[in-house]
């Protein structure tokens, strides 16, 4: 294999493990996405609050949910456009920009200008999901319709004729409003929208025009957490009078949904009520993490990258013995020989491994016992120490790297299981913790072997790293 084919090779390995993202192209998105195990109660079409922590899917799963994403897995498994039940659209809520609703200037009502904010992008949203419904539909939606949508968004004077035309028109809408916003004391002004009427309104509208079929459209919200109380708040209110064909699926980190109330303060959010809450964390984090790996596996082998089939082989796994030899046991084992050398016992222990041989001088540095008197012990209570070293044989393995100056490695983390452990719900971290065992196996290398497995020693330094 040539240099340039070994770093090419390389640098698609490394992408595929490099992280799981919505933000990746259609193709890839086809290609890697898994079905998270709770993907069946998140299409569901009542309300569904999402919770998880940073890199734990969330937006991957909304993003899932999306009117191309979901025809595209459709397309994958043999269906078609007929199949789709639902067709959803993703607002990212950005920090940056519903901060600036905020401030001491109190001539500006900032809870109807976020509201019309939110149904400035929301819209804009819908505007492209409509365009694609109009491609794979044939149809178009009314004038008339257009205008309606319009007026609810306080566009008054549109005059367009096409979805086209509207999304400039929003577009337009939305310089005008950050305007007023970041100017609050110019005297331009802004005809505000009614608290999710646009919304209601466009949806309605694609249902009566036929580009929406009787299909439900949900209404995705990520990153809910950046959003003010008062926010919160504004939305909590959509989720929780929310009505087909409109529903909404939001996704916030775990305790960032700080505020339950509704617009009139008293009527709070609740669950199951309103919606149904998702905890990521308890939905078999492990059988997910293991599919995803999977799929990534797969496609580095269609790439002709020679790595196993199964992501337990490719992750090399150490048993208790091997490790304990790597960490230096059959050293220590040679002292308590050459202890015990000339006493009647040094034949038994000679017959065993130097992972159990070791252990005597493990246990002698707790115990301040003598080697031999902790070997006779051993010979007349075998099942003893067999138990003692089930249950200290893992805290032996720190101990054995001591006094060792210099040690790279004192402890070894390496295989699936250490991995999923290591990665505490986190699937991009999990992806992370692969990906940079990868960049340690492969950075002394110039040529593949027969099958690329990632060594003990390169998943513990990437566990360091």
């Amino acid at each position: 294999m040539s240099e340039h084919n070994f770093q090419l090779l390389s640098s698609t390995l490394q992408q595929l493990f490099g992280d799981n993202r919505a933000e990746w192209p259609p193709s890839s998105f086809r290609q890697l996405f898994v079905t998270p195990t709770y993907l069946s109660k998140l299409e569901a079409r009542r309300p569904c609050i999402l919770v998880g922590g940073r890199g734990t899917g969330k937006t991957t799963a909304l993003q899932s949910l999306r009117y191309d994403a979901s025809y595209d897995r459709l397309q994958s498994n043999g269906q078609d456009f007929g199949d789709l039940v639902y067709l959803g659209f993703l607002v990212r809520i950005n920090k940056n920009r519903v901060r600036s609703f905020h401030g001491r200037d109190e001539s500006l009502d900032w809870g109807k200008y976020f509201a019309h904010y939110f149904n400035l992008i929301a819209c804009a949203e819908l505007v492209s999901m409509a365009a694609w419904l109009e491609e794979k539909t044939g149809l178009r939606m009314p004038v008339a319709s257009l205008k309606l949508i319009a007026q609810d968004l306080g566009m008054v004077d549109f005059s367009g004729d096409s979805t086209l035309s509207l999304g400039g028109a929003i577009k337009n809408a939305l310089s005008l409003l950050q305007l007023k916003v970041n100017n609050p004391k110019s005297r331009q002004e802004v005809v505000l929208s009614m608290a999710e009427a646009p919304l209601r309104t466009f949806v309605e509208e694609l249902v009566a025009c036929e580009l929406a079929g009787e299909r439900t459209i949900f209404c995705c919200i990520d990153e809910y957490e950046n959003l003010l109380d008062y926010q919160q708040a504004i939305l909590n209110t959509y989720v929780k009078h929310a009505s087909p064909p409109l529903s909404y699926k939001v996704g916030v980190r775990k305790n960032g949904l700080r505020n339950r109330q509704t617009l009139d303060g008293q009527d709070l959010l609740r669950t199951p009520d309103d919606y149904y809450e998702i905890e990521i964390a308890e939905e078999g984090f492990d059988h997910f993490a293991q599919q995803v790996a999977a799929v990534r596996i797969r496609a580095a082998r269609d790439a002709g990258i020679p790595i196993p089939k199964n992501l337990n082989v490719f992750l090399e796994e150490l048993s208790f013995a091997e490790e304990a030899q790597l960490l230096g046991a059959e050293r220590i084992a040679k002292k308590v020989l050459e202890e015990l050398a000339g006493e009647p016992v040094c034949a038994y222990f000679e017959r065993k491994p130097s992972h159990e041989v070791y252990f005597l001088k493990y246990w002698q540095a707790s115990e301040k016992t003598s080697i031999l008197d902790l070997a006779l012990h051993w010979i007349a209570n075998e099942q003893e120490w067999k138990t003692r070293l089930g249950n200290y044989g893992y805290a032996s393995l720190f101990w054995l790297s001591r006094g060792n100056k210099g040690a790279r490695i004192r402890k070894y983390y390496c295989g699936t299981r250490v991995f999923l452990a290591l990665a505490g719900g986190n699937i991009r971290y999990f992806l992370e913790l692969i990906e940079a065992s990868l960049r340690h196996e492969l950075s002394d290398r110039t040529d593949f072997p027969n099958e690329l497995t990632l060594s003990p020693k390169s998943q513990t330094l990437a566990a360091k790293e």
